[in-house]
């Protein structure tokens, strides 16, 4: 393994590890030892473009893969964990003491003036 000093904390670069003997015999190595190794791209990936979780490299989402073109350093923007959903409603309500001033009479207002 190989890790370097960055921002005051180690940083793991090349990776490597033994092969966990059951996946070795499921692919018929029998009880040959199998080792793993690689270099961390990724995570110096994650150090050039501010990406906080090397599991969004493996991500589907298009709203990670479209912040990043060839050629192009950018600064990861942040979204949602959970996916979007088109009949998803979020808003704020105001409180004064312990009661809302809210009535879903305000929301229904405001659907049918946008309708």
């Amino acid at each position: 393994e190989l890790e370097i000093y960055f921002n005051n904390e180690w940083l793991e670069v090349l990776g490597c590890g033994v092969v966990h003997k059951d996946i070795v015999k499921a692919v018929g190595r029998g009880s040959q030892p199998g080792w793993a190794f690689g270099l961390g791209l990724e995570r110096l990936a994650m150090v050039l473009f501010s990406i906080p979780d090397i599991r969004l490299f493996w991500t589907q989402d298009e709203r990670f893969h479209s912040q990043f073109e060839s050629g192009e350093i950018v600064t990861f923007q942040p979204y949602s964990k959970y996916p979007p959903c088109l009949k998803d409603i979020s808003f704020w309500t105001n409180k004064e003491g312990d009661e809302s001033t809210f009535h879903p009479n305000d929301l229904n207002e405001i659907v049918r003036d946008v309708a």
